[in-house]
């Protein structure tokens, strides 16, 4: 079982606030680390970030957790949210393309604008249907399938095609000029090249991610809380120290 760290903060007044926003924290904490499919490695960035937590206790410390600790799973929980994938899958495809020298931004570019081709050749744009008939996929190969599915498809496509030229066209077409030419490489391992190289990555499971996630926006909203608080504080101290004089 992962060790638990709490949070200890005192502040003066009114804290309810921060207690509410800490007990959220603490809870789906405890959600992340009851998730079975969380990385060893995840848990340990989360309890060295908690017990750096514990020993700062200042407001610094917790933005910092939730920037450098969580917000790369946030990440992962939004934009996989955005594009139609699952986190899991997001994070093997943007560890595959890692191996390309391809970014996570190119993950969600390639993806979106594949859906956006597939839907246009779908509802009967004649040139994005030539296109994908580049590579021998039919319009009909289209119909029915999420953003991921799409790439596997047109990966397979591309892995199948011998000419090189056609291979080109169909993936420059698809992605743009720069970002077709990049993928290229990576495409012509098809599915099971993709699902070779995603297997090797370390990923956290959907539901941790899920619960990862809802922890940082938990912590955004305590800083909110604790940054309102301190600057309320300094407030009434400034004026307080006006009427003095």
């Amino acid at each position: 079982m992962a060790r638990r760290y709490d949070l200890q903060l005192r502040i003066g007044g009114d804290d309810q606030g921060a207690q509410r926003a800490l007990r959220n924290v603490n809870g789906a904490l405890d959600r992340t680390q009851r998730q079975s499919r969380i990385t060893q490695t995840a848990v340990a960035s989360l309890s060295r970030a908690f017990g750096a937590l514990a020993a700062a206790a200042s407001v610094g410390a917790i933005a910092s957790f939730a920037q450098d600790s969580l917000r790369a799973a946030r990440d992962i929980d939004e934009m996989s949210r955005a594009i139609g994938i699952s986190a899991e899958r997001y994070q093997e495809l943007t560890y595959a393309f890692g191996q390309f020298r391809l970014q996570s931004d190119d993950v969600s570019d390639a993806l979106g604008t594949l859906a956006d081709r597939a839907r246009d050749a779908i509802d009967g744009a004649q040139s994005m249907a030539d296109d994908f008939g580049l590579v021998g996929i039919a319009v009909d190969d289209l119909r029915g399938k999420s953003p991921a599915e799409l790439f596997d498809l047109f990966a397979n496509a591309i892995a199948r095609t011998e000419d090189p030229i056609a291979r080109t066209a169909a993936a420059v077409r698809t992605f743009g000029d720069d970002l077709g030419r990049q993928l290229i490489p990576l495409l012509q391992r098809g599915e099971a090249g993709l699902q070779e190289m995603g297997d090797a990555a370390v990923v956290m499971g959907d539901e941790a991610v899920a619960a990862a996630a809802e922890v940082s926006r938990e912590y955004d909203a305590l800083v909110t809380h604790l940054v309102t608080r301190f600057q309320s504080s300094s407030s009434r101290a400034a004026a307080l120290r006006a009427l003095a004089t």
